[in-house]
């Protein structure tokens, strides 16, 4: 997976902050963890608030799922654990640069996923969230082995189908073949 796909993360994460679409309690990203951050790690303060709010975003989506019976599904914050070499926080230079504002609506949502990894692939037709706000994308790719900067795309772009206080956490389930494929999720 790309720096593209970590910068898809970090577009989601922003957007799920107290100040944006309020779709997790976390402050990370906002001015004011920021400047909380700041005061406790004066060097190194923006990769602890990327590191807090992605895993804020992680926890909150392993919570619904598992609530859910899902253990184990692949979702954007989880697709890292395919590839360990994604694990790294970029530097602060290479973060999307407007990161630290608000993402006041879907528009501007989907305006900073795309500069941040280019254009979204489209969702299949038909993909509409559940009453929990679950996106169950496995059926509707069913048959692909998808690269995980593909999948990354595509359940990025299920996050605009959410709105403000009203999360939407899109999935795929795991099939036996993921094991065999090294850099692909089969679903």
């Amino acid at each position: 997976m790309t720096r593209g796909f970590m910068a898809l993360c970090i577009v989601i994460a922003r957007a799920g902050c107290s100040d944006s679409f309020a779709w997790w309690e976390d402050e990370s990203l906002t001015e004011a963890g920021l400047f909380s951050l700041k005061r406790l790690f004066p060097r190194t303060y923006e990769q602890a608030a990327v590191r807090l709010a992605l895993g804020a975003a992680r926890s909150r989506h392993d919570g619904i799922l598992t609530a859910a019976g899902l253990t184990g599904a692949w979702h954007l914050f989880n697709l890292r654990d395919a590839d360990p070499g994604m694990d790294e926080i970029p530097d602060p230079d290479s973060l999307p640069a407007d990161l630290w504002s608000p993402i006041p609506d879907r528009s501007v949502l989907q305006a900073r996923l795309e500069t941040a990894a280019g254009p979204l692939l489209p969702l299949p037709a038909g993909v509409v969230a559940g009453l929990q706000g679950l996106i169950d994308l496995t059926n509707a790719l069913r048959g692909a082995v998808i690269l995980g900067d593909e999948l990354a795309h595509r359940l990025a772009a299920a996050y605009l189908l959410g709105d403000r206080n009203r999360l939407v956490v899109p999935f795929v389930r795991r099939t036996p073949e993921h094991n065999r494929h090294r850099h692909g999720l089969a679903v």
